[in-house]
């Protein structure tokens, strides 16, 4: 199966528990190219949910990024992390975790916070695909740094399309492990037939 440079992100919610997490993520690794998964919430949250997934995911060579907690990705030896739009704290963290760890920021849909982030050094910007403006397009088109595109549904074709480097499918699919294998299943054929 030949794909595209586009991949898929998995974002686990605080409000999974760590048994569905690891069954979910179990399910979506056998549908599709996961490249990475990062947990969300509070640290409990997000120590809970790394209980579940973080064998998983490291055993199949898939990045494991904490949100917003440089001291917990150290504690746990994930991959690296993702935080808020800062660039102070952006420098903080690849002074904590080092330069071989991933420090990426979420950007929302902010065009200056995503070109001040990358000029910054993070690896990735994570973009919101909504809201009106074609951002994904235009960030493609003029950087290198990749992108982490979260969708909201029926957004995927045209993300693709546009060039995102990396796709968040959305949160439903962790209602279930049959819905975690058939969203990531549908997004890995439509990035699949982009590249055809």
């Amino acid at each position: 199966m030949t794909l595209s440079k586009c991949r898929l992100f998995l974002v686990v919610p605080s409000s999974l528990a760590a048994r569905a997490a690891r069954v979910c993520l179990e399910e979506a690794l056998t549908a599709g190219d996961v490249a990475a998964v990062k947990v969300t919430g509070s640290a409990p949250d997000q120590e809970r949910l790394l209980d579940g997934v973080l064998a998983i995911a490291q055993s199949a060579g898939i990045a494991v990024l904490t949100e917003d907690d440089v001291d917990l990705a150290l504690k746990r030896m994930t991959d690296g992390v993702e935080i808020g739009a800062d660039v102070s704290r952006l420098a903080a963290a690849r002074s904590m975790l080092g330069e071989s760890a991933i420090v990426a920021a979420r950007c929302g849909t902010s065009r200056h916070e995503a070109m001040e982030m990358a000029e910054a050094g993070a690896d990735y910007v994570a973009l919101d695909a909504g809201g009106g403006e074609n951002l994904v397009a235009w960030w493609a088109e003029l950087f290198e740094v990749p992108c982490v595109v979260v969708l909201a549904p029926g957004e995927a074709r045209q993300a693709i399309a546009d060039g995102a480097d990396f796709l968040v499918p959305p949160a439903n699919m962790w209602a279930s492990p049959e819905k975690a294998r058939s969203e990531v299943a549908e997004l890995t054929a439509m990035i699949t037939e982009a590249g055809a």
